[in-house]
């Protein structure tokens, strides 16, 4: 767990004491990075096993079965794949989100970034 803290403390260390920007939107990408890789290790994929792509999945080993509370069988995305998955994901998000904000300076940086993340935590909870 403290290796994810670090890299949110990092991203800020760089972007905050290097560059002189402030940045209001590292919490949003941390929390859209969370809730994929939540979503997808949580996510039952058992009704669709018998499609190609879930059987490609798990002949890779990217799948894990294991058994819920009441002994059903589940079949999930094992939690490394999920976390790489997110990564790449917030990171592409964060490409498109970044390439119009980067052009802002100052103030104008901070209430663009204070916007995306309102609008994460609006769409999320």
């Amino acid at each position: 767990m403290s290796a994810y803290y670090s890299l949110l403390i990092i991203g800020l260390c760089l972007l905050m004491g290097y560059a002189g920007q402030i940045s209001l939107g590292h919490a949003g990408f941390f929390a859209m990075g969370g809730y994929i890789s939540a979503a997808l290790t949580t996510f039952n994929l058992l009704p669709f096993s018998h499609s190609a792509l879930v059987r490609l999945l798990g002949s890779i080993g990217f799948l894990t079965r294991r058994q819920d509370l009441y002994g059903g069988e589940i079949l999930n995305v094992h939690p490394a794949v999920a976390c790489v998955i997110a990564v790449v994901f917030t990171g592409f998000i964060a490409y498109l989100i970044g390439i119009p904000v980067l052009k802002l300076k100052g103030h104008y940086l901070a209430m663009a970034t204070l916007g995306f993340g309102i609008i994460i935590y609006r769409v999320v909870l």
